[in-house]
């Protein structure tokens, strides 16, 4: 080797410097993109999603526009919904167990003019799961509620639109229920269901369970159909065969009673 290009064992040439400080710097440029990525670019495969902007959840916070029905299938805990002339938009809070906010989110479909709203939660990880915890809704007088309860206690207060609840080891409690066509299912527990103006269809099913029933009977009498095993049915309001509100009732098991409101 000449001596003159000779240079000291370790040491760089000039050129390999020259080439490797560029390399140096993309390959910091790519790794600060991809991380940022990481963080940012949920959703693609691979990644998981940042619940609150992918999931769209807010923590503690129902909010949406006027809709014509409101769906909370398979909640459970403390449902408490009320409806009145004042409201416009649906609203609300749900807690859980310890007061912090669950994650929330709601999906609207239209079908045939009408619109839907339903509630869902969120995991720390943005999945869809089982709604439970402490529920206070508000809605339009509109619009109506249906209803899959799998346990806890439920109230509702002032619901006009079409009625569609199912309970199971539930307390159901309602006041002040005026929809026109109603259909309510409860399996054990017991309920106590209380109505302001008189349904043109409601259909009732208990399984193992207590039920009041209440109608008003200004004016009103009610077309009532019974069919009922191994339970106890009292029916206290006026009947008529010809009459314009029909009352279907199915219970097995249990007691019904159908009383004035």
């Amino acid at each position: 080797m000449d001596p003159a290009t000779a240079r000291p064992a370790g040491r760089p040439s000039r050129r390999a410097v020259v080439i490797g400080v560029p390399l140096l710097a993309l390959a910091v440029v790519i790794g600060i993109v991809i991380a940022h990525d990481d963080h940012a670019g949920h959703g693609r495969p691979g990644f998981p999603p940042a619940p609150d902007r992918a999931y769209g959840a807010t923590a503690g916070q129902v909010h949406a526009d006027d809709v014509d029905t409101v769906v909370l299938d398979g909640v459970s805990g403390r449902i408490r919904v009320s409806a009145d002339d004042d409201t416009h938009a649906v609203s609300g809070t749900f807690l859980g167990a310890d007061g912090t906010g669950i994650r929330v989110r709601t999906k609207t479909a239209t079908d045939a003019g009408r619109t839907t709203m339903t509630v869902l939660c969120a995991d720390n990880a943005g999945a869809d799961e089982p709604c439970a915890g402490d529920l206070t809704l508000r809605l339009p007088a509109h619009t109506g509620l249906r209803l899959r309860q799998t346990s806890g206690e439920t109230d509702l207060t002032g619901i006009g639109g079409p009625l569609d609840v199912t309970t199971a080891s539930d307390r159901l409690t309602a006041v002040g229920l005026h929809p026109a066509n109603a259909h309510v299912r409860v399996t054990s527990g017991s309920a106590d269901i209380g109505f302001s103006g008189a349904p043109g269809a409601l259909a009732v099913q208990t399984t193992s369970a207590s039920m009041t029933l209440r109608l008003p009977t200004d004016g009103a009498g009610y077309a009532v159909t019974t069919a009922a095993t191994s339970a106890n049915v009292d029916v206290q309001v006026p009947r008529d065969d010809s009459a314009a509100h029909h009352v279907s009732l199915q219970v097995l098991s249990g007691s019904l009673a159908v009383l004035p409101a």
